[in-house]
């Protein structure tokens, strides 16, 4: 998602900055309305900065953890964790934390000035530790939490590398008999002035479309990789990325699951934590990676700001599968919501597995399958004129 600073006025009259991840200007704006600010302008930060990985932070929080059981106050543990950090990334955020903690600030709203750094619910998450006096335990089950949602992604590369690289070397090996061979061949086959087989044409009609249109699909690859931050960073180009994806048959499933269930768990852990079931959804709206997702959550937060359940609000959007609102209806009717978005984890999860052992166990064959029996039909067509003139002499 792209980040806006926002120019905000205080209750005491002072002018501050703060800056938030969001989906859209309009998303910050009434964000910080809702949080008692006066907000004079929001502007988009187009200069990309470093962002923690998620690797490093965890074994900030691990190694936090381990400093607050024994006994050591938050200040002074820092100041320990500061000495040995290997990544500048974290060392500047740190730094920069250590100085508001001392100044008064407690962890969460030391933390709140990065969420476009590191998870952006970690704050609200921190908050409530805080009040309960359950902090420890707290990061414990965000570690936790983090850790299964960093082995799934992990899991998602695995599978599609493979894939990726058959249609990469396919496609250069595709290229390089279009646009390369095959003209070589067609200007001997002009030569022979005899008809050339059907295939044999459409190939190099093909070929001649290769030959022609490649420098323009050079400049697309050139142009889709420069605009790869842009798709990241959210915007219309994220927007219109995320609808391709969930065009596609395999892919599409796999982005809604890794999504819905990125959801079930985020949400499980802020209700842990004590956070009501509106600011819950109003903080996942704001940390979810799908452009579509946050927007149907913006509706079924209005939703339960007015009254309703939370299964009857998702009952209204299609992004969420019909098994998960009836697990949220019966939690919410037997006041074992938690519970069941536990189940629902695990749930999501071994759907995901499966959908991903599919993609690695068939996709991949079938790629291959399809892409050989192509090359080899080319390679057909090359030479058949000249199986057909061999024949033609030996008669």
């Amino acid at each position: 998602m792209p980040r806006y600073t926002a120019k905000l006025s205080s209750g005491d009259g002072s002018i501050i900055y703060k800056q938030l991840h969001a989906h859209t200007a309009k998303d910050v704006f009434v964000y910080f309305r809702e949080e008692g600010y006066f907000v004079f302008s929001v502007k988009r930060n187009f200069k990309w900065e470093k962002k923690v990985s998620l690797k490093d932070f965890l074994l900030f929080n691990r190694e936090l953890i381990g400093l607050l059981q024994a006994g050591l106050p938050i200040v002074d543990g820092l100041a320990i964790l500061l000495k040995k950090m290997p990544s500048s990334a974290m060392k500047s955020m740190l730094t920069q934390v250590q100085s508001k903690l001392v100044k008064g600030a407690s962890l969460s709203e030391s933390f709140r000035a990065f969420t476009h750094l590191i998870p952006s619910y970690y704050p609200t998450l921190v908050y409530s530790g805080e009040q309960s006096g359950q902090l420890v335990s707290v990061l414990q089950k965000f570690i936790i939490q983090e850790d299964r949602k960093r082995q799934a992604i992990k899991r998602f590369k695995q599978a599609l590398t493979y894939p990726a690289i058959l249609m990469a070397v396919a496609a250069v090996a595709l290229y390089v008999i279009l646009g390369r061979a095959m003209p070589e061949f067609t200007a001997l086959y002009a030569d022979s002035g005899k008809e050339l087989p059907v295939v044999t044409q459409a190939v190099i009609v093909l070929s001649n479309y290769v030959t022609a249109y490649s420098p323009y699909l050079l400049l697309a690859i050139v142009a889709l990789l420069f605009l790869r931050p842009l798709m990241r960073h959210g915007g219309i180009l994220n927007a219109s990325a995320e609808k391709l994806i969930m065009w596609l048959p395999v892919l599409g499933s796999v982005w809604r699951l890794h999504n819905q269930n990125s959801f079930i768990s985020t949400l499980k852990l802020l209700l842990q934590g004590g956070i009501p079931m509106a600011k819950a959804l109003k903080t996942i709206r704001t940390a979810i990676p799908s452009n579509l997702l946050s927007d149907e959550l913006e509706k079924v937060w209005n939703d339960v700001l007015c009254g309703q359940e939370l299964s009857a609000a998702l009952e209204k959007h299609t992004f969420f599968e019909s098994r998960v609102i009836e697990m949220v209806r019966i939690g919410e009717t037997s006041g074992t919501l938690e519970d069941m978005l536990e189940h629902l984890m695990v749930y999501g999860e071994e759907k995901l597995d499966d959908h991903l052992e599919w993609v690695s166990g068939i996709v991949a064959p079938v790629i291959l399958l399809v892409v050989g029996a192509f090359i080899a039909l080319l390679i057909l067509a090359m030479y058949l004129p000249m199986f057909q003139a061999a024949d033609l002499i030996s008669q």
